[in-house]
């Protein structure tokens, strides 16, 4: 019922033309569930605002989010810090600079580690230097594996619950081949794990075009991720996904098969999907031959657990742990959608939330949170677009926007019986 009236919302939002936006006065255009609210988790812009990672110890009397970034200055890392736990933070440091494409970032023990195009890095006592005020130095290579591709090339970094440390490849184009990399690099089209210093490397998903976001199921400790589909084959195909991965090295799919979802494109029906071939580019010995690829699909790629709808640009995920929302969220998967950058008319810039079981079966999929789109003029600016989600102890879930170089605090305060 929310979601639909939060959809519905959505479709009257308006937003004015301005030469310079004050973000914290667009907020209302913000549609949330009643009893939610958004706010400005920081009084204050970045060069942009990409992945999420935070340090929130219990005893500590402080927090601090540190913040990734690719934009038009794509080569900081920052600390948000909330002195006293007041659950905004009063403080933004930039810690690193002069970065190429950290947009990843990972917190783990005391060190931040740091993804780039081509290497993560992990640099130690980093709450200590970002409450001092000072930069972090002298990092630690971790793994210089990856390429110099920036092509879907930014990495997504998360230690999962197995310890080790996860990294996202995408795949080098639009559409190509996933060809294995020159010995001693990474494979492109793959989300992979390793030891926290860089050894026992290896592929958990392959067939993967471009994931930037991942999150375990809190019941199953299942590796869910979003996955952004191939452009240019018009507005209504193919359908960026929500995979859940049951087994090492399960293949989802890229360059060969994609994938075709059911209803409304801003809202799919939960767990419908199909495969679907492009073209351009086709299974080796299969040709035009379409009953052939589409078996080869059935028998070698996974499906996705939830279609997201075309081209609307899935990022980052979380699985909600927390208590503050009604009970109907908890080990949800909230989803920041960035938005399409090249469908007519415009679709995304939104957080969607998808109930899905342990085993990776989607139940629902709704709006949760929309409005950074003028839906009465799909085609115009949006002012916003939704990046990561990172969860606080209290309960409040922080989005990061890369439109606008901030981080939202989104919270519940209604009755606790929903």
């Amino acid at each position: 019922m929310w979601s639909l009236v939060v959809l519905l919302a959505c479709l009257g939002a308006v937003v004015p033309a301005r030469a310079q936006l004050d973000v914290s006065s667009e907020l209302y255009q913000v549609q949330l569930p009643p009893g939610f609210t958004i706010d400005l988790y920081f009084n204050g812009t970045m060069a942009s605002a990409r992945q999420l990672a935070v340090s929130q110890a219990p005893g500590q009397n402080w927090t601090i989010v540190f913040v990734g970034t690719c934009g038009g200055a794509c080569m900081f890392v920052y600390a948000l810090i909330d002195h006293g736990n007041k659950g905004f933070a009063d403080q933004r440091v930039t810690l690193l600079n002069d970065l190429y494409g950290p947009n990843g970032v990972a917190y783990r023990n005391g060190s931040l580690y740091v993804g780039q195009i081509n290497n993560i890095t992990h640099y130690d006592n980093a709450d200590a230097t970002a409450l001092a005020g000072k930069t972090l130095t002298n990092g630690t290579l971790v793994t210089g594996v990856f390429d110099m591709e920036s092509h879907h090339g930014l990495k997504y970094l998360g230690f999962g619950p197995d310890d080790k440390l996860y990294a996202t490849l995408g795949a080098p184009c639009n559409e190509c081949d996933c060809t294995p990399a020159p010995s001693g690099l990474v494979n492109h089209c793959t989300i992979n794990r390793m030891n926290a210093d860089g050894s026992g490397l290896e592929a958990v998903a392959t067939g993967v075009r471009n994931s930037v976001g991942y999150d375990w199921h809190p019941d199953s400790n299942l590796l869910f991720f979003t996955d952004n589909g191939h452009d240019y084959l018009g507005a209504n195909i193919p359908d960026d996904e929500l995979n859940v991965v049951n087994s090492t090295g399960e293949n989802f799919g890229f360059p060969y098969c994609h994938t075709m979802g059911f209803g409304d494109p801003t809202d799919r029906n939960a767990a419908e999907a199909n495969w679907l071939l492009v073209p351009d580019i086709r299974w080796p010995g299969v040709g035009n031959n379409t009953n052939a690829g589409l078996l080869m699909c059935k028998e070698k790629t996974v499906l996705p657990a939830q279609p997201l709808g075309p081209h609307v640009a899935p990022l980052g995920m979380k699985f909600y742990r927390g208590s503050m929302f009604p009970a109907g969220y908890s080990h949800t998967a909230f989803i920041a959608v960035h938005g399409s950058w090249n469908r007519d008319p415009k679709i995304g810039y939104a957080v969607m939330n998808a109930k899905v079981a342990p085993n990776g079966t989607a139940l629902e999929y709704n709006t949760f949170a929309c409005g950074w789109l003028p839906y009465t003029n799909p085609n115009g600016t949006a002012w916003g677009r939704p990046v990561d989600l990172v969860e606080l102890n209290d309960g409040a879930l922080l989005l990061s926007d890369d439109l606008n170089g901030v981080v939202y605090r989104i919270a519940y305060n209604g009755p606790t019986s929903l």
